[in-house]
């Protein structure tokens, strides 16, 4: 009987042996997050895991696409300052996605700049003019 699982390759090369083995991530397991994870951010991560989009200009890209696209439905608890809640709720988001595969160095500096931009925002705006502003951030950070 063979021990070997199909497809994985169970030889360690030395020079990689302080790395994790790849494993591919079920898409059952990635949906057990006990935080709550928009299904744009579940997809963009299992098309991570899977390598279908790959290299980290396409990863930051499709990051900043689907960024845009939670800030627009986002909705905060009623009462509650977005920027709180918005900074915590995409922490969760970035979580998941790093489970999926780590970041590229264009992910993090896309990344630190949202969350700085958060940071940056009034606590009296509201939650309409907070994802107007976040978006046109978004947008001139991808030009």
């Amino acid at each position: 009987m063979n021990k070997k699982k199909a497809g994985v390759d169970n030889k360690v090369v030395p020079m990689f042996s302080h790395l994790p083995a790849y494993s591919k991530l079920a898409t059952a397991e990635l949906g057990k997050s006990k935080n709550r994870v928009h299904p744009l951010v579940v997809q963009l991560g299992l098309r991570y895991a899977d390598r279908i989009i790959s290299g980290g200009n396409s990863r930051t890209l499709a990051l900043l696409t689907v960024f845009k696209k939670v800030v627009q439905e986002y909705q905060p608890p009623e009462g509650v300052e977005f920027k709180q809640v918005f900074l915590t709720f995409l922490n969760n988001q970035i979580d998941f996605l790093f489970k999926c595969r780590p970041k590229s160095i264009g992910m993090g500096t896309a990344i630190s700049f949202i969350k700085s931009k958060i940071r940056a925002l009034d606590n009296n705006i509201t939650a309409e003019q907070a994802r107007m502003w976040l978006e046109e951030a978004i947008e001139h950070f991808e030009e």
